[in-house]
């Protein structure tokens, strides 16, 4: 039987004690990563969609929520004629609010609720006072990012989800910056 003699300056075993505290710390960091990056992607993503939907919807429902350019000095109805076709066109519905329109080619906007209790929001020509049309605020791109970034659809479950994301998201943290300190001294160490 030979000995072998190692060199301790090249000795690359690990060594007792440190390897399985970062392996530790890798697995729980690889393992976090699986909740919470899809969890951050659909936040991240929902919250794009919501922080643009002035400039979103109109694209989508146009024929709602512009009118066609007014020729110069057009006179736009008083809000009142507005409230009025609305109210003839929903008779049932309580109007909680209207949106004045902020620049010539937007139309107005009036929330109300149905009597059967879903909300509508209807958009008039300010220019003619015809009542253009309703959406339901639910069922339009911002409505379907506003439930999702806030319970996944799901309710309570989907609450409890997002937050476990975010809980894992700090564990993710935290170990990334282990990581990353434990990299850059073992980096160093090796110039």
């Amino acid at each position: 039987m030979t000995d072998v003699l190692i060199d301790p300056a090249r000795d690359t075993r690990p060594r007792p004690g440190r390897s399985g505290w970062f392996r530790a710390v890798w697995r729980w960091h690889f393992f976090a990563s699986f909740l919470v990056a899809p969890v951050l992607i659909l936040l991240a993503v929902t919250g794009l969609i919501y922080l643009f939907r002035f400039q979103l919807e109109p694209l989508m429902h146009g024929d709602l929520m512009r009118t066609d350019s007014p020729s110069q000095g057009a006179l736009t109805q008083p809000y009142e004629l507005q409230y009025e076709a609305v109210a003839e066109a929903y008779p049932d519905a309580s109007v909680l609010s209207m949106t004045e329109p902020k620049n010539a080619e937007e139309t107005t906007r009036f929330s109300l609720v149905t009597a059967d209790g879903a909300s509508r929001d209807v958009y008039v020509d300010p220019y003619t006072g015809e009542v253009l049309g309703a959406l339901n605020p639910d069922t339009t791109l911002s409505g379907y990012a506003v439930r999702l970034h806030g319970d996944l659809m799901a309710g309570p479950w989907g609450d409890h989800v997002l937050e476990l994301g975010a809980c894992w998201a700090v564990v993710m943290a935290l170990t990334g910056y282990y990581l990353f300190v434990r990299g850059w001294t073992a980096r160093r160490r090796a110039r």
